[in-house]
């Protein structure tokens, strides 16, 4: 049975699914169009050590780099239907390196300056994980509509208890830009 969750809250996912080893992370939105462009949301997930900061430029999942060091995190890109879009990444909590603690799953809006987009322009967003097997959702974290500026958001978060796993709705926005939470991470952009 699914979880809807809110901003703020949190769940442990695997003391509740002993078994819940591989996982997918949706990033959703409704197909509409603003200006007559169309909103296209991108997902990136930041793999942070102790110190919130990445080790390794590879452990910055995106749409131009597929794949963690480690292999743990998988982005798989679009899986769009008529009238939902949405961004995908595996997560195999088993394979990720024990030196990070949290995955961090970012979302920012393609051109949104140049296409005056912004979260409060986009219908219906949400983040949820699923078990990869089955694809049953576990749980699910819809946007509220006070994101009216903002172009980039932290979703949410897994993190890491010794073996266990949480996640966390966190729901943060900002017109930073992937650019500066690459920095905020440790990642040198140029």
């Amino acid at each position: 049975m699914s979880k809807d969750m809110q901003k703020g809250q949190n769940v442990d996912l695997t003391i509740a699914n002993p078994e819940l080893n591989k996982i997918l992370v949706e990033l959703g939105w409704d197909d509409n169009k603003y200006n007559d462009e169309e909103i296209d949301l991108n997902l990136s997930v930041f793999l942070l050590n102790n110190k919130e900061l990445v080790d390794y430029e590879e452990n910055f999942v995106f749409y131009n780099n597929l794949i963690s060091k480690d292999a743990s995190v998988v982005y798989t890109g679009d899986n769009n239907t008529k009238s939902v879009k949405s961004k995908v990444v595996e997560v195999d909590l088993g394979k990720v390196d024990k030196n990070v603690s949290k995955l961090v799953f970012v979302s920012n809006i393609y051109e949104a300056k140049e296409r005056a987009h912004d979260f409060g322009k986009v219908s219906n967003a949400y983040i949820r994980i699923l078990r990869e097997n089955d694809k049953e959702e576990i749980l699910r974290y819809n946007l509220e509509k006070e994101y009216n500026s903002e172009t980039t958001l932290v979703f949410g978060e897994l993190m890491r208890n010794n073996n266990e796993w949480k996640f966390n709705a966190i729901g943060k926005g900002s017109n930073d830009g992937l650019e500066i939470m690459c920095e905020k991470y440790g990642i040198d952009v140029e």
